[in-house]
């Protein structure tokens, strides 16, 4: 089957970064390969390692390799010349030793290469998340046991709230790098109960300023309040709708223009529109409105107003009260036992000899920016081992993730353009619980727009019906974002997908 337009873009743009939003069915392990074998053929000098690329599971690594293995052997096979033989046959050679693997492959790759530099013992084992369970379910039991033991005001505040089974049960989940660093510098800013509040506050009135921002430029939501503001005729005030109406009026002054209007005001006003009581579409007469146009359109922006007041009062963070007060004291009590139960995981896996998922990432980022050389000997453009990095997956990237490959890619460096192509699609990011986070996928999008690299879009489904796609459409419009308003960085915009034909056929 041929490649659509945009597929072959994906394949074959190589001058800048590449960042392909490929929606569910849209043949991205097809061009995933295709490109893999394209960057091949145009780079006679590349080696088949010289290609590095990512997946999100080990299961996901042997389907791309099994898949660039019979491509290659038929290049291989079908070679019309020495030289081309040649070189499909060097290729067939290393398919053992390709780099297509999961980042935390990858990881454990790099510590071993460099085991000086990240003061690591080379033969290290990796354990799995199942086996990194049972050694923190151990270690919870022994870090509650000589914590509780050993502060008093701690224990006290966290047994008012938890049982036993309940603080093992919680801390289990929360034993990580990641939410050691955090919790970590958190208490190195905010050494009693006061101090973290405040800060709450301040953040909740950051986030919630943000989210006024991103309202005010909603010309969507603006022109349907604008309208509801400039169109109300003397004889609707005795109409059932002019509540729902006056509601509106009385406060899109405030809510579109006034400076001071602070995160408590714009949540009493969201938390007042959303409500179907007093923006109620019951009623409405023509002979109040002029005619049943006037009445529909009316209920329309009416309808459309409370929609959005819902979205936005949804993102917005409430008012602080006695209970967020409360908080704070018990989230030192529980910052305080992670960090003790996070240094008792260290020491033991130190022990052991091995090394979890969130290890990998950390000490190779570390090793990446601590040691300059040990980066150049990958990302180098000229002499580097790493030429190209693709990554599969994208949306469930985290920042640890994505500042090793951007290390590996050398993004910023001279020369380094056309190094980097991922591959995702935000809409299906389901990994937040294991650390990923949306944002990075937005903040890579922009950065590569900034430098001028492609965005290429692949929204032809070659899985679904199109009486599917049409559905799913209709319906995800009205949950996410619209495609070209604004968003905050932890919000996805809807992309609408176009079906390939009407009969259902896989091509993946």
């Amino acid at each position: 089957m041929q490649f659509t337009n945009q597929q072959l873009q994906a394949i074959q743009l190589q001058d800048r970064h590449v960042i392909v939003i490929a929606g569910a069915g849209s043949g991205k392990t097809r061009v995933l390969v295709e490109r893999f074998l394209y960057l091949l053929e145009q780079n006679p000098t590349w080696k088949l390692t010289d290609i590095v690329a990512i997946t999100f599971t080990e299961k996901a690594a042997r389907e791309m390799r099994d898949r660039i293995r019979i491509v290659v052997n038929e290049r291989l096979q079908n070679a019309t010349d020495e030289i081309m033989r040649q070189r499909w046959q060097q290729h067939q050679a290393a398919l053992d030793a390709a780099r297509i693997s999961t980042i935390h492959s990858l990881c454990a790759q790099l510590l071993r290469a460099n085991p000086v530099e990240a003061r690591l013992d080379p033969n290290f084992a990796v354990i799995d998340e199942i086996q990194a369970q049972i050694l923190i379910r151990d270690v919870v039991d022994q870090a509650v046991f000589e914590f509780l033991g050993s502060d008093a005001d701690a224990a006290n505040i966290l047994l008012e709230y938890h049982t036993i089974r309940d603080i093992r049960r919680i801390l289990r989940n929360f034993i990580s790098y990641t939410m050691a660093h955090q919790f970590e510098s958190m208490l190195l800013k905010h050494r009693d109960a006061q101090t973290l509040f405040a800060y709450w506050q301040m953040l909740c009135e950051k986030i919630n300023e943000d989210i006024l921002t991103v309202l005010r430029q909603d010309q969507d939501f603006y022109q349907a309040c604008y309208w509801v503001d400039h169109f109300h005729p003397e004889q609707l005030y005795g109409d059932k709708l002019w509540p729902a109406w006056e509601a509106i009026i009385k406060k899109r002054e405030i809510l579109f223009s006034e400076a001071t209007l602070n995160s408590e005001a714009l949540y009493e006003i969201l938390e007042q529109w959303q409500s179907s009581q007093i923006i109620n579409l019951r009623g409405g007469s023509a002979k109040f409105w002029g005619s049943k146009e006037n009445v529909e359109k009316a209920k329309q922006y009416l309808r459309f107003i409370r929609e959005s007041a819902q979205y936005y009062c949804a993102q917005m963070i409430a008012p602080l009260n006695e209970l967020d007060e409360l908080s704070a004291y018990l989230t030192l009590a529980w910052a305080e036992l992670i960090l003790y139960a996070a240094e008792l995981y260290s020491q033991v896996k130190e022990e052991q000899n091995v090394l979890d998922f969130d290890d990998l990432e950390y000490l190779t980022m570390n090793l990446l920016e601590s040691h300059p050389t040990v980066a150049a000997r990958y990302a180098d453009p000229v002499t580097g081992d790493f030429k190209h990095i693709m990554v599969d997956e994208f949306q469930d990237t985290n920042d640890a993730q994505r500042r090793i490959i951007y290390k590996l890619a050398g993004i910023g460096q001279p020369n380094s353009n056309g190094r980097l192509f991922v591959v995702g699609d935000p809409k299906q990011s389901i990994y937040a619980f294991r650390g990923a986070d949306i944002s990075v996928f937005g903040a890579v999008q922009s950065e590569i727009e900034r430098h001028q690299g492609y965005i290429v879009s692949l929204n032809r489904s070659f899985r679904t019906h199109h009486n599917l796609i049409e559905n799913f459409n209709a319906l995800f419009s009205r949950i996410f974002p619209p495609p070209h308003g604004p968003v905050a960085d932890y919000m996805v915009q809807f992309e609408a997908m176009t079906a390939f034909r009407n009969s259902e056929q896989v091509h993946d």
